[in-house]
């Protein structure tokens, strides 16, 4: 083969492609190149005599295709002469001690395509010594002679790696040999694997030998380099020629290792998940009971490597060298674009990633209680990171405001300390948020300040520099938020979850379910702070949208209403952590934007744009906070409205507090039905008030509300249906006094009034006037079907889905009139149409078309 011909001719091809006229023939050409049979040596002295870029990454691309085509034909020695061949060509180095290292070894894009393909290699040459060729009648020893020889071949390949580097001696070499181990990892986890055209078995089979066998021994290399290069002054600067980044690179890469397939308790050939706990795992301190937060749990074997004193303290003095250093450039006028900038924000953002990666280490890497009492390991680890976020994010108002000018990388260090935090909520103790240095950190060196404070701080500064404006949606801001929400409501619910399963345990050492769990008291007064601060936020934002052509849910649709969902879902967790506070906010918002309405409308000249988007995005997030998720097969408000109601009934029973006062639940349950009356208003209607879009959301709330508190039925000794119910229980209905026994059997001495939403009490009121508002959606707004269908197909079955509902609709004229206009619709309705009215008018004999119909008949 004329292999200075075939350079050739791939040199023309390939800068051909960057030409239309000639990108068919030069496609051709490569396409017939990577086919050859003899691709393997043209490649080889194209990535040695070519210097054209184009032709000596296709050479490499073409490389790997061709190897793994022709590996099962390859003698072992070719198979070793390739990966050779690679080290050569990414070190500069060759094999005539005269000749000219090859030019593609300065080729940046073309080292990094040639990593890919070594780690490739490396992977496929990985079973080329098989444990499985052993026969039924191997011995032990068999097996372990085998094994042995199997771990040596797969050593000696990374070995011959290290090796190469080490004889370099440079640190150019020293970043490819970092650069390729971290391909390496990248290679062997599945969900980044290259196609090989093997069964899936060879793929696991890789992943679990890597993981168990040398991802451990990968992180010591990269943390042995990172550490000596972070003690000099050189590696905080950016100017230790790569080293401190590659090395931080090989760290990162190996923690990002996919950990839940760690085979401690799944089956075989680690497809089999881990147990959600073992045996004597509630004695396990703090991990997270259920959340989304990314969390690595490599296991006992990764603890000394990751959590004895001095293990991973560098990291952390790294970063904040790093911040330091690139301060210090920006304040002394250095361009964003000069090199040492670069070099300094590469090595601060790995380290960040580090640092983060750290939050995230969980299960049972840390003690156990058994093995550790005190949980001192746990705590400590917890004080490094929270001090070094702290530092990073505040003042959270500087940082947010620079985020926000685009300052440096001030925008990553805000989004991945809030998302960092979020990581640290859903694995530690609520409790430990709220401590500070002097009473759980003192030799830690962690900052005084509890790092709820620094999640306050930085959650009210997100708030307050609009990160609800719908111009911020899907940016920076809108995401750091979006993670401190959720961390607050990982807190909430885990604070309250920890009291509820009693993991507290008094001084007398049993469980004490009357005290608080630690840090539940001081969870429930933040998040009520918090979510008074988004409340307000939440109302400057609608505001701010009344006046946009398009608040983004009308051209993004679904997705876009359930994106908002998604926010609103989250600041509902937040307030539910303190209901009667939260709920308290919510009903005098309501009130009075509801007033503010009706003073602009009883006004000429006054634009109630924003009074009307305000309470439209109030009637969105109410449903959230009191109404049921929709999560499970029953409808049922969520276990703190609940335990709020319940607490109110016990103190002050049916007749509300000293002041006459209702429970905070009931009250705010008022206050929204109030809201959703004002589809009856006819001066709201006739002004255009009320629009189809609010009328909608109103209908979806409602029909929420409906089927978690109108007439509940108990579904076997549901408290729920205790309390909203016919009647109001006794406090031994409500489980307070007696035994368990007496509770089921006959705990059931009424009190004297009903509940407001009982059958009794005024549930069939709230049934007459919510029908009044399905008829008014499905007739007073011609052809605007999405409110129609919100109507007909929610929450006209919401009010139709219990026993007692339906008797209630039975006697009510409202639901005799719906019929009507069904009837009509299904009986010969030439002539019906011609009644439709139009928005703002009353409706005479209003008749369904036939697409109503068609909705209620769905429903």
């Amino acid at each position: 083969m004329d292999l200075d011909g075939a350079r050739l001719a791939v040199e023309r091809a390939s800068v051909g492609l960057a030409h239309p006229a000639h990108r068919a023939a030069s496609e051709q050409t490569l396409i017939e190149f990577r086919r050859s049979p003899h691709a393997l040596p043209a490649c080889r002295h194209i990535l040695r005599t070519s210097g054209v870029v184009e032709a000596c990454f296709q050479a490499s691309t073409t490389l790997r295709d061709a190897a793994l085509r022709d590996w099962a034909a390859l003698p072992p020695e070719e198979r070793a002469g390739l990966r050779q061949f690679c080290l050569s060509v990414l070190l500069g180095s060759n094999d005539n001690a005269n000749a000219a290292a090859a030019p593609a070894s300065t080729m940046p894009v073309v080292t990094s395509q040639l990593i890919s393909v070594l780690a490739v290699m490396i992977k496929r040459a990985w079973l080329d010594v098989d444990e499985t060729s052993l026969g039924t009648g191997a011995t032990q020893s068999d097996y372990q002679r085998v094994a042995l020889r199997v771990h040596e071949h797969r050593s000696r390949m990374l070995a011959e790696a290290e090796q190469a580097v080490s004889m370099s001696n440079t640190p150019h070499a020293r970043v490819v040999g970092l650069n390729l181990f971290s391909a390496v990892i990248t290679e062997f986890a599945p969900s980044t694997a290259s196609p090989m055209h093997l069964p899936w078995d060879f793929h696991e089979r890789c992943r679990v030998s890597l993981q168990n066998d040398f991802l451990s021994a990968f992180f010591s290399h990269g943390v042995g380099l990172a550490k000596t290069a972070a003690q000099t002054a050189f590696a905080p600067q950016g100017t230790d020629d790569g080293i401190c980044v590659a090395s931080l690179r090989l760290i990162n890469t190996a923690l990002s290792w996919d950990f839940q397939f760690t085979g401690q308790h799944g089956g075989g050939f680690g497809f089999g998940l881990s147990d959600k706990s073992a045996k004597g795992e509630n004695s396990r301190a703090s991990d997270g009971l259920s959340c989304d937060a990314v969390k690595i749990a490599p296991g006992v074997g990764w603890r000394d490597a990751l959590l004895l004193p001095g293990a991973i303290d560098w990291v952390f003095t790294l970063y904040a060298s790093g911040r330091e250093a690139g301060a210090a450039s920006r304040q002394s006028g250095v361009a964003s674009g000069n090199t040492r900038i670069k070099n300094i924000t590469s090595v601060t953002a790995n380290a960040r990633t580090a640092v983060s990666n750290m939050c995230a280490l969980a299960g049972d890497v840390f003690p156990n209680k058994t093995e550790d009492p005190t949980e001192q390991t746990r705590r400590a680890h917890f004080g490094k990171c929270a001090s070094s976020l702290s530092n990073a994010l505040t003042p959270a108002r500087q940082v947010v405001a620079n985020a926000c000018a685009g300052v440096g990388d001030a925008e990553e260090t805000m989004a991945d300390g809030a998302r960092s935090i979020a990581a640290l909520s859903a694995i530690h103790a609520p409790g430990i948020f709220f401590e500070t240095s002097s009473s759980s950190f003192a030799d830690t060196g962690a900052s005084p300040t509890p790092l709820a404070s620094t999640l306050g701080e930085l959650t009210v500064a997100l708030l307050d520099a609009g990160a609800l404006l719908l111009e911020n949606e899907g940016g920076a801001l809108d995401e750091a938020l979006r993670s401190c929400m959720e961390a607050w409501a990982n807190l909430a619910e885990r604070s309250r979850a920890g009291q509820e399963v009693g993991t507290f345990v008094g001084g007398g050492g049993a469980v004490d379910t009357d005290c608080p769990f630690p840090g539940q008291v001081e969870t429930s007064r933040a998040c009520a702070a918090v979510f008074e601060t988004y409340l307000r936020a939440g109302l400057v934002a609608a505001a701010s949208a009344a006046h946009e052509e398009d608040d983004g849910q009308e051209e993004e649709g679904n997705a876009g209403a359930a994106a908002l969902d998604e926010r609103l879902s989250l600041a509902a967790r937040v307030g539910r952590a303190a209901p009667e506070e939260s709920l308290a906010l919510l009903c005098a918002a309501m009130e009075g934007k509801k007033n503010a309405l009706a003073q602009a409308l009883a006004t000429q000249n006054v634009d109630p744009s924003e009074t009307l988007e305000e309470l439209w995005w109030l009637a969105r997030l109410t449903p959230h906070v009191l109404c049921d998720p929709f999560e499970g097969e029953f409808p049922l408000p969520p276990e703190s409205i609940a335990e709020c109601t319940r607490r109110w009934t016990v103190n002050f029973g049916d007749g509300g507090n000293a002041s006459g006062q209702k429970s905070p639940v009931e009250t705010a349950s008022t206050s929204y039905l109030n809201v959703v009356l004002l589809c009856l208003d006819e001066n709201a209607l006739a002004q255009g008030a009320v629009s189809p879009r609010l009328i909608e959301t109103l209908c979806w709330g409602a029909s929420r509300w409906v089927d978690t508190y109108l007439m509940p039925e108990d579904v076997g000794g549901s408290a729920h249906a205790s309390v909203f119910g016919a009647n109001r229980p006794s406090l031994s209905a409500l489980g307070l006094v007696g035994d368990g026994e007496s509770r089921v059997r006959g705990g059931i001495a009424k009190l004297a009034n009903p509940s407001p939403f009982s059958e009794e009490g005024g549930g069939v009121h709230a049934v007459d006037a919510l029908l009044k508002v399905a008829l008014v959606a499905l007739t007073r707004f011609p052809g605007e079907q999405s409110a129609q269908r919100v109507a007909a197909k929610m929450l006209l079955p919401a009010l139709t889905r219990r026993r007692a509902l339906c008797r209630a609709c039975g006697s009510l004229e409202s639901w005799r009139s719906l019929m009507e206009c069904a009837s009509g619709a299904l009986g010969g309705m030439s002539g019906g149409f011609g009644n439709q009215s139009v928005p703002g008018s009353i409706p005479t004999s209003p008749t369904f078309p036939p697409e109503i119909h068609r909705l209620l008949t769905e429903a």
